[in-house]
């Protein structure tokens, strides 16, 4: 794995023009190691012969690769030739020069315009300032690292696995502000997709942050071409995450800050590679024609391989899908989990099995992986709130296999909402509590129980609102409404018209949307909206959610197909795996997640 490193101030050049810009300094270390690092052969990114490399470890090498024997060039071209630089850029071709490729003035070497090393009297090897042909994909040059001054992305042809490089060192700063950024770009150790990003600035007041990253050489059917978001500026060297990235692609990102009176100051262009890897899981995904799917990710698990179930069991990993069925994110896991999901500041990404055990919970860069304290016997289900929180079903003792609805606040804090036992609902035989959903709009709860086939409503101070399905005579619910199908529910969702959406099991397996209608003293259900699956079907677990683009995500767990349909019922994409868990759609892997 390469980590590259640079220090780049940027400041106006007004010798030219206004609009110009140089680097008036460049500090560039380059190390490599790892799951690839890039050598002189690898790539031409400065143009002047074999000078760059996909970690940058060009320049004016020993030999002359990039400008002439130990880069000597001199003024009369006496720097390339037969010591080892092909072009090495006099107009005698080889040495310094005006006019050669390896430096000077109009050269493409460097320069004010230049793309490789500059050479303040074209001296063979970059000049002053150059390192030759290209350095690390071309970091040579007084006015350019490998591009154009006002550009700021030259040398970018190539880069290895894990290797990181600098675009033009002039940059592009969104104001004539001086700025600069000192920045180490890597990928994790853990997940091969996700690069680190420690990065500090001089920008006075720095309010806020965020990293933009673009996937290089997208082909135009591409769906996830890159993103971002914004990012911790907390201490004085700041940490982001460059998350949902392809594996074995590159992709060029920048850092984007602001400070003191709204000034914006952005980084020069870098590149980073991502690695493949073997132990992801095989994903399917099939679209159907003319059709346009929702962008955006899918947080999936391993789920649950039943005794009778003879697919081979799934990869114990929890993972991410992006909107073109690559799997982009991924982490070990345990057997048979059934939620996976990302908190509210997208730090952590949190797991549950159904049986009950530790709660688990590891960094977004795929390390820290931990049991929370305190939660030893989750099981099923965890809703997200805006605040940090984490609402949990953690069993309790009772031979009735109640649960209690448990919140974690950020700082650790654990308080028990309420005891999920026959005050809440009747049980038939014993509880089987299996879905949790936060809703925001009105600071409340629904679980569902997969056993009493009812979900209850109750507010996050643990009062009993409603009851819908299940059995009504006696129920402890002051408004309670039986007049909806009967079935074993799983995932669930209380949309933002206020109706519900249901996954029932079943063969085959029935989604419903019931619209609600509240009174003072009762609650009545009619059906909105219904899907029948054909061809599908869930034993254990299944989810639904409705997706901002109007479409409904379902997932048929335990037959590993997910499907997207319109509301008129037509399936716009499937997705398919061995077996999935519960599932959760997210437009970015930045931020909170959707209402959900």
């Amino acid at each position: 794995m390469a980590a590259t490193r640079a220090f780049v101030t940027l400041r106006p050049q007004v010798s030219l023009a206004s609009h110009i810009w140089r680097a008036s300094q460049i500090w560039l270390l380059v190390a490599a190691a790892g799951c690839g690092s890039g050598n002189g052969e690898n790539s031409n990114p400065g143009s002047a012969g074999r000078g760059g490399g996909g970690a940058g470890t060009g320049g004016s090498a020993v030999a002359g690769t990039g400008g002439g024997a130990a880069g000597t060039g001199g003024v009369a071209g006496t720097g390339g030739g037969p010591a080892g630089g092909t072009t090495g850029g006099a107009v005698a071709g080889t040495g310094g020069g005006i006019a050669g490729t390896g430096g000077g003035i109009a050269g493409t070497g460097g320069g004010i315009a230049g793309t490789g090393g500059a050479g303040m009297a074209g001296t063979g090897s970059g000049g002053v300032a150059g390192t030759g042909g290209g350095g690390n994909a071309g970091t040579g040059g007084i006015a350019g690292s490998g591009g154009s001054s006002t550009a700021g992305t030259g040398g970018t042809s190539s880069v290895s696995c894990g290797g990181a490089s600098m675009g033009g060192a002039a940059g592009t700063s969104a104001t004539p502000a001086i700025c600069g950024f000192q920045i180490d770009a890597t990928l994790s150790p853990a997940i091969s997709t996700v690069g680190i990003v420690n990065w500090s600035t001089d920008l006075a007041g720095l309010s806020e942050a965020r990293i933009e990253f673009t996937l290089n050489d997208a082909a135009p059917s591409v769906l996830n071409r890159g993103g971002g978001g914004k990012i911790d500026i907390s201490g004085t060297t700041h940490r982001a995450l460059m998350l949902g990235l392809k594996a074995g692609r590159t992709y060029t990102y920048r850092i984007v800050a602001t400070g003191a009176g709204g000034k914006v100051c952005t980084s020069p262009d870098r590149t980073l590679a991502t690695c493949t890897a073997a132990n992801i899981p095989t994903v399917t995904r099939t679209v159907a024609s003319g059709a346009a799917p929702a962008r955006g990710f899918i947080v999936v698990t391993n789920g649950v391989q039943d005794f009778g179930m003879t697919r081979p069991r799934a990869p114990q990993l929890s993972y991410i899908i992006d909107a073109d069925g690559d799997v982009v994110w991924w982490t070990d896991t345990a057997f048979q989990t059934s939620r996976a999901i990302m908190d509210s500041d997208g730090a952590y990404m949190w797991m549950v099995t159904p049986g009950g055990g530790n709660c688990r919970r590891v960094g977004m860069d795929g390390m820290g992986a931990e049991n929370v304290a305190g939660l030893t016997n989750c099981h099923h289900d965890i809703a997200v709130l805006s605040d940090g929180t984490m609402a949990l079903l953690v069993n309790t003792t009772e031979m009735t296999r109640s649960s209690d609805l448990i919140e974690r606040a950020a700082d650790g804090t654990l308080k028990t909402v309420v005891r999920l036992d026959s005050k809440i609902y009747k049980p038939t035989g014993s509880f089987h509590a299996n879905s949790i959903r936060y809703h925001a709009a009105d600071d409340s709860y629904t679980v569902g129980d997969r056993d009493a086939r009812l979900i209850v409503k109750l507010t996050r101070q643990g009062k009993l609102l409603w009851q819908l399905g299940g059995d009504c005579t006696g129920a402890p619910a002051p408004k309670c409404a039986s007049n909806v199908p009967g079935g074993a529910t799983h995932g669930q969702q209380q949309v933002g018209s206020g109706n519900l959406l249901v996954f029932k099991n079943g063969t085959p397996a029935q989604i419903a949307e019931y619209a609600l209608t509240e009174t003072a003293t009762s609650l009545t259900a009619t059906t909105a909206w219904s899907y029948q699956a054909t061809g599908a079907d869930s034993e254990l677990l299944g989810d639904v959610q409705r997706l901002p683009n109007g479409n409904t995500l379902i997932t048929f767990s335990t037959d590993g197909e997910i499907r997207e349909v319109t509301p008129a019922g037509a399936v716009v994409q499937t997705i398919n795996a061995n077996y999935f868990g519960y599932s959760n759609f997210r437009e970015s892997l930045y931020g909170p997640p959707l209402p959900y």
